[in-house]
């Protein structure tokens, strides 16, 4: 609440650090266990069964690119 976001627009992960720490190290892969929360410029796309389908360089517009590729490739995969 003290940094004004617009949770319109913005979604967060929130938990236990412990938890937190299981999903960014175990689960997505980033981060590390002595910093868990460290954040990162990659996007991590993950499918409807949960499963890593890639990660994305967010400052490399080419990467952006393929990026948005994947995921319309995924949700017509979802869709059909």
């Amino acid at each position: 609440d003290g940094h004004k976001i617009n949770t319109t627009k913005w979604s967060f992960l929130t938990a236990p650090v412990a938890v937190l720490t299981k999903v960014s190290v175990e689960g997505l892969k980033v981060g590390t266990s002595e910093n868990p929360l460290f954040h990162n410029d990659r996007f991590v796309l993950i499918d409807d069964k949960l499963r890593i389908r890639g990660y994305y360089d967010a400052l490399d517009p080419e990467v952006l690119s393929k990026l948005f590729d994947d995921i319309a490739t995924l949700l017509k995969v979802s869709q059909s």
